[in-house]
């Protein structure tokens, strides 16, 4: 499992409990169109989050710190859009497929978010 979250949303004095997670695996694989080259989109392609734009320049002895604002993660997550969660009545899932808008709004445009959500720095 890469993210495992649980929370509530709020939009307009509407309010979302929710959870959802995001695997890599089969369920992100992406079809190839020819089949000539099988290995054109390699699932480890998926689990890379890229670019990340940042300012440091390492040194040796130094410390590599990086800091997670997970809300940018759900900028474009439509929580009026939810399911249940199984079980419950009241909490809502955000499925772990890219064959929901939700699942893939909060795996490529949440996770995979390149401004807002990753912070890095690093100290001497």
């Amino acid at each position: 499992m890469i993210l495992d979250v649980t929370g509530t949303a709020t939009k307009s004095g509407a309010s979302y409990p929710f959870q959802g997670k995001v695997t890599i695996s089969q369920n992100r694989a992406i079809t190839t169109s020819n089949p000539a080259q099988p290995g054109a989109n390699p699932i480890c392609k998926q689990r890379i989050v890229t670019p990340i734009e940042v300012d440091i320049t390492p040194t040796n002895g130094g410390v590599l710190t990086l800091r997670v604002d997970p809300r940018g993660m759900f900028n474009t997550v439509d929580f009026a859009t939810l399911g249940p969660a199984p079980g419950s009545s009241t909490l809502l899932e955000i499925p772990d497929t890219n064959a929901t808008n939700a699942g893939v709004a909060l795996f490529r445009d949440g996770l995979h978010s390149a401004f807002g959500v990753y912070q890095f720095t690093w100290s001497p």
